[in-house]
């Protein structure tokens, strides 16, 4: 089980991962498990640099350079009942674009 799963689950059962909670809950658990798993052999590279890269990814796309977390920037531009959508959209977008920054630079070094 990854991120990913954690995702997909979120994306086709949100009741099932965050109950009704809300993106706030959701960051807690998001949080949670990549510190849990950080300085494993189970985290991947993409947990690795998540918290960093997501918030940043955030603040740009909402043109917002709080300190607050990536959870409440979502929250505050698109409302509570469109967070949980909102945040599986941000991560699919950073997902693909660490994917194919990391495919670039592969390919660049051979």
């Amino acid at each position: 089980m990854d991120l990913d799963y954690i995702v997909s689950l979120l994306e086709n059962r949100p009741k099932m991962i965050i109950g009704a909670g809300g993106i706030n809950e959701l960051y807690y658990l998001v949080t949670g498990y990549i510190l849990g798993r950080s300085g494993t052999n189970l985290e991947t590279s993409f947990e690795k640099g998540f918290a960093e890269t997501f918030n940043a990814f955030i603040s740009e796309y909402y043109h917002c350079n709080s300190t607050q977390s990536w959870a409440d920037k979502i929250e505050y531009f698109e409302g509570r009942e469109n967070s949980i959508a909102a945040f599986i959209a941000h991560y699919k977008s950073v997902k693909v674009a660490v994917e194919r920054q990391w495919f670039s630079e592969k390919n660049t070094m051979e």
